[in-house]
């Protein structure tokens, strides 16, 4: 049995990004937490600010540098 699609470029571009763009955000919102933990803000009010997760903030702040 033979299989064939049809590929469609554009589509492809337009998911490609997309998904470029979600990773963009993605990295961007880390790295605000991150900057927002070096000033001594919450885990919560880094989540609010950011739409990350309380979970996924809190592991982040376990890879950033203390203070010293």
């Amino acid at each position: 049995m033979n299989l064939l699609t049809e590929y469609d470029e554009k589509a492809y571009i337009r998911i490609w990004r997309r998904d470029g763009i979600i990773q963009g955000k993605q990295e961007q919102a880390e790295e605000t937490a991150n900057k927002m933990f070096e000033e001594g803000d919450s885990p919560e009010k880094i989540a609010r600010c950011t739409g990350l997760p309380v979970e996924q903030v809190i592991k982040l702040k376990k890879k950033v540098p203390a203070k010293a």
